[in-house]
């Protein structure tokens, strides 16, 4: 929805027979954002397998695409740590409530 909001054009992926690393693509005029959405409900930091699961698929499946990983509460430090060495943009949980 915010990828939405911010005029994009957005699709899920599927999951057969594998999603490629990205949950959703969004696209709006030649950019493209490769999206991996990682959701708690025990308020649990989330680690690194969205950033890694991005890196090691999406980024050879969407070569020219930016690298999203969203998550409704937190990314713990060795996640954001490997994002950054990575230029994976983290959207957490304040971004998403209050953009």
């Amino acid at each position: 929805r915010l990828y939405e909001k911010l005029g994009y054009r957005c699709h899920i992926t599927s999951k057969i027979p594998t999603e490629l690393g990205a949950d959703i693509i969004a696209t709006k005029g030649n950019e493209t954002v490769a999206i991996q959405r990682k959701h708690t409900r025990v308020k649990k930091r989330q680690g690194r397998d969205a950033i890694r699961q991005l890196i090691a698929e999406a980024k050879l499946a969407y070569p020219e695409a930016k690298l999203v990983a969203v998550t409704n509460f937190y990314f713990n430090d060795n996640a954001k740590s490997l994002a950054k060495s990575h230029n994976v943009e983290l959207i957490e949980r304040e971004q998403l409530f209050n953009p």
